[in-house]
């Protein structure tokens, strides 16, 4: 059986021999989880195998392999107390006619694990919500349930249809069609991705480079365009290595760091060999790559990351290795972007993965290398996330989800599911007028913590500041180095898939070869 890192093996395909994992699980659990859908016999051995697309993939394939063998897995992590969820929750006790004590509901709810620390005023707040409370617009109010303050009620069976048309936390995902001015649609894109696109930008679709014309409730109407895109690859799912692998990914780069500042390159390979169990071949291809980002730049590690500086079509653009993660790479390059934000004029824009970000200034903006180096204060980290994320795509994508699991936004009203367009103007309407007046409404502040706390990894991000031992070491390379060819090649967009952009990480390849062998200068 083939699998990737996102797909789901929940259906029953029959026996299994042998699971290939193409690039990796990310995560030694979700590894667990594919390996384990083999081997289901009486003496059966469950096997898998990591067909590595790239080198990083190798060092992830053998750090995984380690710590299953130390039995170090990712800790399950509950959402803590979600106010949207429990806004439902309480809707369900009282729909159509019933009552409850506030005080009551308190004690069941805390039963459950996520809410077990439940605060009353937090309770109380959903409850105002639901009874029509705020001081926000009314626009931003409904009537759900009735409530004096002491208990709530339901409102009858008319009153209660958006709870039975709405009830479910799983949130609709829709796809918005794109079109050539004057032709027919070419193709669809994930509604995510339409909340970030303004007029102007410049996207690839299916091969296609084109620039946005307008966007309207029917649709993206574009024209073709010659150059590259200005807005970066689209991920729609924040997923990263997970903490325990993210650990020993660092002990493996950082044991090999010291053998080769040793002069023990040989002892570096037998090292992998010995406590990771790769073969001759890959270890030496380990060594080979760790020591390639030597010479060009520099290995980050868990105490100081690289800030590596190029020049993009004559765009000042930096890429940060930390390898902390993507999800708290996401987290630290909001906060970056609106740091830097304050310093330049124009749109800052930022790409992730698991090994660090790209930030990419406006174009003319340039940043002295002191400017890169304070970037990582701790000081002031929650307050620029919270900036970074008003009026991001993330925030106002994730507020509708919230405000439709919460029932201040309807999916489906008298027996039709409303269009797309319509739930997105709303939701984005009702969020602007709560974040001004009334940023402690229960839904907006369930929006911030699933965005920093379930999406991105906020404390780690924060916590990665706080403990690192000296500012990012800024570096001009001369070419690009290794660490950085998968995120500086996926800033290009998805110009004609996977083939391309392995010739361009070929081609980088080919260049770092050419100057380490003194070939060609910088």
């Amino acid at each position: 059986m083939v699998c990737s890192a996102s797909l789901e093996l929940g259906v029953d395909i029959g026996a299994i021999e042998q699971v290939l994992l193409v690039g990796g699980a990310r995560g030694v659990v979700a590894t667990l989880q594919r390996v384990g859908r083999s081997g289901h016999g009486p003496g059966s051995l469950a096997r898998g195998i990591v067909l590595a697309q790239d080198r990083d993939d190798i060092i992830e394939a053998a750090a995984t392999r380690r710590c299953i063998a130390d039995g170090a897995i990712e800790r399950t992590v509950l959402p803590r107390a979600p106010l949207d969820v429990l806004a439902q929750w309480l809707l369900s006790l009282v729909v159509p006619e019933r009552r409850i004590e506030i005080d009551a509901a308190l004690q069941i709810a805390r039963r459950a694990a996520p809410y077990r620390t439940l605060a009353r005023e937090d309770l109380l707040a959903c409850a105002d919500y639901l009874g029509g409370g705020g001081v926000a617009d009314d626009s931003a109010h409904v009537r759900r349930l009735g409530f004096d303050g002491e208990a709530i009620w339901g409102l009858g069976r008319d009153a209660s249809a958006a709870f039975f048309e709405n009830v479910g936390t799983i949130p609709d995902e829709r796809s918005v069609p794109v079109r050539i001015a004057g032709e027919r649609s070419f193709g669809r894109l994930e509604e995510n991705f339409v909340d970030r696109l303004r007029v102007g930008d410049v996207f690839v679709l299916e091969g296609r480079t084109v620039r946005v014309e307008s966007i309207d409730r029917t649709g993206i109407t574009t024209r073709s365009h010659r150059g590259r895109p200005t807005v970066p690859q689209w991920n729609s799912h924040i997923r990263g290595i997970a903490s325990p692998l993210v650990e020993e990914i660092d002990r493996l780069r950082g044991g090999v760091e010291r053998r080769l500042e040793a002069g023990e390159r040989t002892q570096a390979a037998e090292w992998l060999q010995r406590r990771y169990a790769l073969d001759a071949r890959l270890a030496e291809t380990t060594v080979a790559y760790l020591e390639q980002q030597r010479a060009v730049s520099a290995l980050p590690n868990p105490r100081r990351p690289v800030f590596e500086i190029y020049i993009l079509d004559g765009i000042q653009s930096a890429v940060a290795l930390t390898g902390i993660g993507r999800r708290a790479n996401e987290a630290l390059a909001r906060v970056a972007a609106t740091r830097i934000s304050r310093l330049v004029t124009g749109e800052v824009s930022i790409l992730t993965d698991d090994l660090g970000f790209m930030v990419q200034l406006p174009a003319r903006a340039r940043l002295i290398d002191a400017r890169w180096e304070g970037l990582f204060e701790e000081s002031g980290f929650e307050r620029d996330l919270r900036e970074g994320l008003l009026g991001s795509a993330l925030l106002r994508t994730h507020f509708r989800y919230v405000a439709n699991t919460g029932l201040l936004v309807l999916r489906r009203a008298n027996g039709r599911t409303l269009r797309a367009s319509s739930l997105r103007w709303n939701s984005g309407r009702i969020l602007d007028r709560l974040v001004r007046e009334d940023e402690r409404f229960p839904l907006v502040r369930e929006t911030f913590r699933s965005v920093c706390e379930d999406l991105l990894d906020a404390e780690r991000a924060r916590a990665y500041c706080a403990s690192l031992a000296a500012p990012p070491r800024v570096i001009h390379p001369p070419v690009a180095s290794p660490m950085s060819f998968g995120i500086l090649t996926s800033s290009f967009g998805d110009r004609v898939a996977v083939a391309d952009r392995s010739e361009l990480v070929e081609a980088l390849h080919e260049r770092l070869l050419a100057y380490l062998a003194g070939e060609i200068a910088p």
